[in-house]
């Protein structure tokens, strides 16, 4: 099997991690890709300095080094368990150097039309320095920007009337506090993005920060009693539980959780969020709730009304300010792709329908990968995407038969109105099962409980399965060596969790798990250190 990419010439659109790691894995099987990138550097929104980029000075990520990255380039030994912007664009530029797609990277390259020609796709470009045009084929895109570049703006009666007296900008265009030193800043919307936002204004004691939302959520730390949130609420034990209890007992469960760890925002000023925690939705930062409680944050529940610098909530209270940073979102800007792709594949301002969020039966040749919301890390989901799709197109994955894969897409698209962000762990679980690389748990007993209740680092993935690295082991072992104290041990189950995993073992009807869960009631497995 395979061959069937040999030669093919695959235009990747866009320069970021998932259009980097789609070319590496696509040359991997033969193809001879092109990553066309609108901006003057590789990166995506890690390039900070590119008008689409929302990364401001000084930012960190909200992820762990363990989950930002992919699977066969480890970060440099002594980087910091959250690393800076910049850190994640050089890693980006060392991944494209080391496996062969910077040479074949076009910048400053817009892609402004694509639409069938014939078997293949015709792409139309625009030079952002010459402005030349021009149009080319290909036998194969794959669509990978354009998730994060398009801001959504909040529906507020007033919005432009606020704008005579005072500064509207999204988050998008937040680059440093500095600019609003000694100013009244109304910060809108309580994404992670919201919260950073209002977080790092606030550090500044000459600004008033007041920070708004429609609806409270849970807010989580960063770290979590010493050990990244990442690590402790992604792992593959979250989502066989999961799939085996009924969504009010999971839900009911997981605000347990995140009181016993994180408390109620209510309880130090902050907003009081729906008791049923997927109504809610959880929010992380690391010192936002410790700046409410400080006082260094208001907090207000939604916008009514704008008017000329001039806020009224929804409780009646207003406010004067000088400034307001929506930080509301992101819609799916895919407006480059014809008409009747647009059509066939259900396109609005947040979902495509799609098989595996990856293809659709009546567009061939046209992929898609990261044009989703993930509540969590994207660099090992985009990693895991780019090679499901590379063994899909190259026949070295056998996937489903198209009857099925219509019905995994009706599917989909009848669930859209109840989804919002995914869950990492989901959808690692929904890429890896697609390519055949889920990690046994019981071939390599002294992994078992990492895998099981340790963070869903990439190399896991590549134990097993298409793909597979022999020194996957040593890569994954050198993965949760570079936990902060107390990972491991926040990473072995007790008696209540094995206890969890014999129920879900019994629920599911899994044999491995059953497996799994009885060598670790009786302490045959150890805990990954």
């Amino acid at each position: 099997m395979g061959g069937h990419l040999n030669g093919q010439r695959v235009a990747v659109i866009g320069g970021g991690p998932g259009g980097l790691t789609s070319a590496k894995h696509l040359i991997e099987h033969g193809a001879q890709p092109v990553v066309l990138e609108a901006s003057d550097d590789i990166g995506g929104q890690w390039h900070r300095t590119a008008a689409h980029s929302g990364v401001w000075e000084g930012m960190c990520t909200n992820t762990s080094k363990t989950m930002t990255a992919f699977s066969d380039l480890p970060h440099d030994a002594g980087l910091a368990l959250f690393p800076r912007s910049e850190d994640i664009g050089a890693y980006l530029r060392a991944y494209a150097g080391r496996f062969g797609v910077s040479e074949r990277v076009r910048t400053s390259t817009r892609v402004t039309g694509v639409e069938r020609d014939g078997a293949g796709w015709a792409v139309r470009t625009r030079d952002e320095l010459t402005g030349r045009e021009r149009s080319e084929r290909f036998d194969r895109v794959v669509v990978a920007g354009g998730r994060f570049s398009r801001p959504r703006w909040p529906d507020v009666p007033g919005l432009g009337a606020f704008a005579p007296s005072g500064r509207v900008l999204h988050a998008a265009d937040y680059r440093t506090r500095d600019e609003f030193r000694g100013q009244r800043v109304l910060v809108y919307g309580n994404s992670i993005s919201g919260l950073e936002i209002a977080s790092d204004l606030a550090m500044d004691s000459s600004i008033e920060v007041t920070s708004a939302s429609r609806r409270a959520r849970f807010i989580l730390q960063k770290v979590v009693r010493g050990v990244p949130a990442d690590w402790q609420w992604f792992t593959r034990f979250a989502a066989l539980l999961g799939r085996a209890l009924p969504p009010d007992a999971l839900a009911a469960g997981l605000r347990d959780q995140l009181l016993a760890v994180a408390g109620d925002p209510a309880d130090v000023g902050g907003l009081e969020p729906d008791p049923d925690v997927l109504a809610s939705g959880i929010s992380q930062c690391q010192h936002y709730l410790a700046m409410v409680a400080e006082g260094r944050i208001a907090v207000r529940p939604a916008i009514s009304e704008l008017r000329p610098g001039v806020a009224e909530f929804a409780d009646g209270a207003t406010g004067a300010f000088d400034a307001i940073v929506c930080a509301t979102g992101y819609d799916l800007d895919l407006s480059y792709l014809a008409p009747e792709i647009r059509t066939i594949l259900g396109a609005d301002d947040t979902f495509l329908d799609l098989y595996a969020r990856t293809l659709h039966p009546d567009l061939p040749g046209l992929a898609f990968v990261g044009q989703y919301v993930a509540h969590g890390p994207y660099f090992p989901l985009l990693e895991l995407q780019a090679r499901l799709l590379a063994g899909l197109w190259d026949g070295v994955v056998a996937g489903p038969g198209e009857a099925q894969m219509r019905a995994d897409v009706e599917a989909y698209r009848q669930a859209r109105p109840m989804l919002a962000a995914e869950p990492h762990h989901v959808l690692a679980g929904l890429f890896a099962g697609e390519l055949g690389v889920v990690p046994s748990l019981t071939r390599r007993p002294q992994l078992t409980a990492a895998l099981l209740f340790g963070p869903l680092a990439p190399a896991g993935y590549r134990l097993d399965g298409p793909g597979a690295q022999a020194g996957a082991e040593e890569l994954l072992a050198r993965a949760l060596a570079d936990a902060p104290a107390g990972a491991a041990a926040a990473g072995a189950p007790g008696p209540e969790q094995i206890g969890a995993l014999e129920m879900i073992a019994d629920v599911l009807g899994d044999d491995e798990l059953c497996e799994a869960a009885a060598l670790l009631a009786r302490g045959e497995i150890a805990v990954a250190a």
